[in-house]
């Protein structure tokens, strides 16, 4: 099947590796890219890092930056962000399969003593405010705004091209922000006629929800909000 995929580099190549591998075809044409804001890490010792998603760990990774505290615990959003995290040194790792709200929840089974203090490398465009929710536990947490996703603008010049290519495929859509990028890029063009034909798989209903004004063939909704549980339902659908 072929499948249009808008995430930032590097991850968009990584999902056109796992597509490839399930016999898919992909058409990679990326809506953001990612930005390293400069944000400096603090030298303090921390009890641990808290990574929402694997796009703060891929800076550090630019970066060179490696974590040489073996007590020092990532904790992470997903299994990927956890993966990428031990790419950098991070031996002690736990995952909340979810958003940040998961994660939270994942410190509460943990039991952690109140003076705990973790480091949250972000980006200014957080839907979730972990700094407060952690806080309210009386936990310690520092900020630092480290990277953002900004608008690629020649995507709108390709995505015709690419709706049209996709034709009887699927396309994936990561986030909110990314769904309403690619809303915004696909009210510019003017023939719209194949997009009845191509299946929409959004990661949460927050994402799909934004583009059900198009007249997809089908929507579908990933019950947990991972690219595992989207790859799942590409699956059935490729098959049915």
């Amino acid at each position: 099947m072929r499948v249009l995929v808008t995430r930032a580099e590097p991850a968009a190549s990584r999902t056109r590796h796992k597509l490839e591998k399930l016999g898919h075809e992909p058409y990679v044409l990326p809506i953001f890219e990612l930005k390293d804001l400069g944000g400096v890490l603090p030298d303090y010792p921390y009890d641990g890092i808290i990574f929402t998603s694997a796009n703060a760990v891929e800076v550090l990774l630019r970066r060179n930056w490696r974590n040489h505290n073996p007590d020092t615990v990532a904790y992470c959003v997903g299994k990927r962000t956890e993966e990428a995290a031990e790419q950098i040194g991070f031996s002690r790792t736990i995952a909340a399969s979810g958003g940040g709200a998961a994660l939270v929840l994942e410190f509460e089974k943990l039991n952690l003593p109140e003076n705990q203090r973790f480091l949250y490398p972000t980006t200014p465009d957080r839907s979730f405010d972990m700094q407060l929710a952690l806080q309210k536990k009386g936990y310690s947490v520092d900020l630092v705004e480290l990277y953002q996703t900004r608008k690629c603008n020649r995507a709108g010049q390709e995505l015709s091209g690419a709706i049209d290519w996709c034709k009887d495929g699927a396309v994936l859509a990561y986030s909110a922000r990314s769904a309403e990028y690619l809303s915004e890029l696909l009210s510019s063009l003017n023939d719209l006629s194949s997009i009845s034909s191509i299946s929409l798989i959004g990661i949460s209903k927050t994402a799909t929800n934004i583009m059900l004004k198009y007249p997809w063939r089908d929507v579908y909704v990933s019950s947990n909000p991972s690219e595992d549980d989207m790859l799942i339902l590409l699956q059935s659908l490729a098959s049915a």
